[in-house]
């Protein structure tokens, strides 16, 4: 959908910079202030950003940002704004607990009575937007303003947020305190996706891995419909130590150590914002300021994952758990810098309820994709599937997850990953025999807990149809896409997949799982595991430790982190030490692969002259043999 104009957008953000001219505000820092007079740079940044979303035609916005930048208190302006400047809008304002909203609600009455009447200006309808009325502002444009709390917990009978609304406009805050999945849900659902003036704004730090950074993650997959931004400690203003202070050179003087060079790239890398030196003093004082005290000359302490919560470098800082968390995110965040990426290859399984009527194809956008291939198939490659059917381990779970693994005797490469939600447990063998017979040189693990059973049987099933004839008369070729092809091959070629040697049947047991995440993590850790999905990766970041127990955080999902720890699981046990005894390397096979037409003639040539001589050389060695026993022979009978 076609955005606001240039024109527009410029009128707009032009009256809304004189409209902050005359907002008073009460400051932590400055007692009372025009806002106008004393905005920080996040807040100048995060309105550009808004700006800009509705000059592409965007109108849901997600702010990720560190505490104190004032993000709240600038967004409640521009709230009575938007909706004095467009007559009778639906607004809502939702904070996490009741206290929250009733600051946000007294603030804004506070903006709104003080402003100059001479600014003309729509006022406050008294009638129903006083001091009595905790629930609704009203302005006399008849825009009104419905304020809720959204901390209340999940119940059976959960989404009353969303109950009876159809809204326009929205500031929601802070969700990552939110504790009502189901009514987000039904809140989300009532917003209007057509209305030209609508805007939805979401901001909120992060603090776990919960609905905020869900919808984070989704709107960073959705960049034509919503605008993910973020800004860091790095963006108050007043956040450094000027170098005329005494502290200056308690904090400031020390040499960069490689993790604060490296963040500081990294900053500069995603945001375009490049810390100074007083900042960098600032948040040295801030992370440790028992610094200057320490015998240790030079040393820089590293923040703490909840420090990092609070003020974040970057985005990737916001959603730590702190020390329950499973796998080190800074390992994580290596690895995805190397190895993760979205140059993959999108299908599509149309399954249908006959195998005959399954096919698969390029996926047509971005929502409907179901499997990546990151590495097509080789011929001479030896992989591992593994396999977590929906609702198998974690009961949460409501995807089928399949992970592709290429296995090395030095490591193990994703290359290619399945998940989807609404697949029946037949419809999920196809797929596995489909990509069992595409691989073809592999080995396959799958949970049979629960659904995993009924996916095994249907395997076996499959084999008995395509034994009996059911794919006779099909044209097959070697293409990707020809499902039948493939399958076809996985049961005739490699019938073997359904004996022991071949395949794992894994029943999950509480030890169990323990023990496949365990090795996932070292594998993790050491660098011998390769993850090439974004999503895989995320879900990782969720897995904590709670006692015995090791499982994802909250509602998340853990289905493609087992569908790839039962593959490492496999690899490890049954498959690394025989690729380490016949030398079957990362460095081998990417050195085979780069081999160019020519040097493969080469050493084909050569490899046939060195046959043939030596073919010629083993005859003369017989002869000579022969010719001795002969003599020896000749010499006994006389």
């Amino acid at each position: 959908m076609a955005g606001w104009s240039e024109a527009k957008v410029a009128d707009f953000r032009r009256q809304f910079f004189h409209f902050l001219d005359h907002v008073r505000v009460n400051s932590k820092d400055h007692g009372q202030i025009i806002l106008g007079k004393h905005l920080y740079e996040a807040q100048i940044r995060y309105l550009d950003a808004v700006f800009d979303s509705l000059r592409r035609g965007v109108h849901d916005i997600k702010h990720l940002k560190s505490r104190q930048l004032g993000i709240s208190t600038v967004t409640w302006a521009f709230d009575l704004f938007w909706l004095g400047m467009f007559d009778g809008l639906e607004g809502v304002l939702i904070l996490d607990t009741d206290f929250n909203k009733e600051k946000a609600r007294l603030s804004l009455i506070d903006m709104i009575d003080n402003i100059p009447k001479d600014f003309r200006f729509p006022s406050r309808d008294k009638s129903s937007g006083g001091i009595s009325n905790r629930n609704v502002l009203k302005l006399s444009n008849q825009s009104s303003f419905f304020m809720m709390s959204a901390g209340v917990r999940n119940s059976k009978t959960g989404g009353g947020l969303g109950r009876s609304l159809g809204v326009n406009f929205v500031h929601a805050s802070e969700m990552c305190s939110w504790e009502n999945t189901e009514g987000l849900e039904a809140f989300r659902n009532s917003l209007s996706t057509i209305f030209e003036n609508r805007l939805y704004l979401w901001e909120s730090t992060g603090r776990g891995f919960n609905d905020w950074w869900t919808m984070w993650n989704a709107a960073k997959e959705d960049p034509y419909h919503q605008t993910c931004h973020f800004t860091g400690w790095w963006g108050k203003n007043s956040q450094r130590i000027s170098r005329d202070d005494p502290e200056f050179k308690l904090y400031g003087a020390n040499p960069l150590s490689d993790e604060e060079e490296e963040r500081i790239r990294e900053v500069e890398r995603l945001y375009g914002w490049r810390i100074s030196p007083e900042q960098l003093a600032w948040i040295r004082r801030h992370v440790d300021p028992s610094i200057p005290t320490k015998d240790e000359e030079g040393k820089i302490i590293e923040a703490s994952a909840l420090q990092l919560i609070e003020q974040p470098w970057t985005e990737h800082d916001c959603f730590s758990t702190g020390e329950s968390i499973f796998f080190d995110p800074k390992q994580l965040t290596d690895i995805a810098k190397k190895y993760a990426d979205n140059n993959y290859k999108p299908y599509y399984y149309f399954c249908g309820t006959d195998f005959l009527n399954m096919r698969v194809t390029r996926s047509p956008n971005l929502r409907s994709i179901q499997l990546k291939v990151w590495e097509e198939p080789d011929t001479e490659g030896v992989y591992v599937v593994g396999v977590d059917p929906a609702f198998g381990v974690n009961p949460n779970n409501d995807r089928s997850a399949i992970q592709v693994c290429r296995c090395y005797g030095d490591g193990i490469d994703q290359v290619a990953e399945y998940a989807w939600p609404t697949i029946t447990t037949e419809q999920l063998s196809w797929v596995i025999a489909h990509i069992l017979g595409r691989y073809r040189n592999c080995y396959f693990a799958i949970e049979i807990n629960g659904p995993g059973d009924a996916v095994w049987r249907s395997l076996k099933n499959l084999k008995k149809e395509v034994q009996r004839g059911v794919l006779n008369g099909i044209p097959m070729d070697d293409e990707f896409e020809n499902i039948f092809a493939n399958v076809k091959y996985y049961i005739y070629q490699r019938s073997d997949t359904m004996i022991a040697s071949q395949a794992l049947q894994m029943k999950t047991t509480g030890d169990l799982k323990i023990t496949v995440l365990e090795e996932l993590r070292d594998y993790t850790s050491n660098g011998m595991l390769r993850v090439r999905s974004l999503a895989c990766l995320d879900e990782m970041k969720t897995i904590e430790r709670e006692g015995d127990e090791i499982k994802a955080s909250g509602s998340n999902k853990d289905d493609r982190v087992l569908s790839l720890a039962f593959c490492v699981h496999f690899w490890h046990d049954k498959i690394k030490l025989m690729l380490s005894q016949r030398r079957i390397t990362r460095d081998a096979s990417m050195a085979k692969r780069r081999l160019s037409i020519r040097d493969m003639n080469s050493i084909y040539t050569s490899y046939q002259v060195k046959s043939f001589f030596k073919r010629k050389e083993d005859e003369k060695t017989r002869m000579a043999r022969m010719v001795k026993q002969q003599q020896r022979t000749s010499r006994w009978r006389r």
